[in-house]
């Protein structure tokens, strides 16, 4: 999951927000499998969060994640970091963000091809973007 799907889901104002929702209940009947970001997303989300909307709002999404036994949050090692440094740097054409990269290189190195975001750069890449 992206930064931009955790915020459709959560922000009413969000122009995504009424597709997210109705996406979600596939992602939560297992169909795509286990959900997985990382804390690179985490942190971009509770960012954008406490600048898009309020402080409140970005500590009870970051616990709500957090919590959840549903969705797993990959810790970026050094290793996902140098790959994904890798991608950032042999695409100089693409204004693909680090945090996108570390998706990427993620997603590659578990074969994951299904990715719940509104952001291009994953098609891109050769993920599928859902919704």
């Amino acid at each position: 999951m992206d930064t931009g799907a955790f915020f459709a889901l959560k922000v009413d104002s969000d122009v995504n927000h009424r597709r997210a929702n109705r996406f979600l209940p596939r992602i939560l009947d297992g169909e795509f499998g286990s959900m997985i970001t990382t804390d690179y997303v985490i942190d971009e989300l509770v960012t954008l969060t406490r600048m898009r909307v309020n402080h409140t709002a970005a500590v009870k999404l970051y616990e709500s994640i957090m919590s959840s036994s549903s969705i797993e949050v990959a810790s970026v090692t050094t290793n996902l970091r140098s790959k994904a440094f890798e991608i950032f740097r042999n695409h100089p054409d693409k204004e693909y963000s680090f945090t996108d990269c570390v998706s990427f290189a993620l997603m590659s190195s578990l074969d994951v091809q299904d990715v719940f975001a509104f952001d291009a750069h994953f098609t891109h890449f050769g993920f599928t973007l859902h919704p």
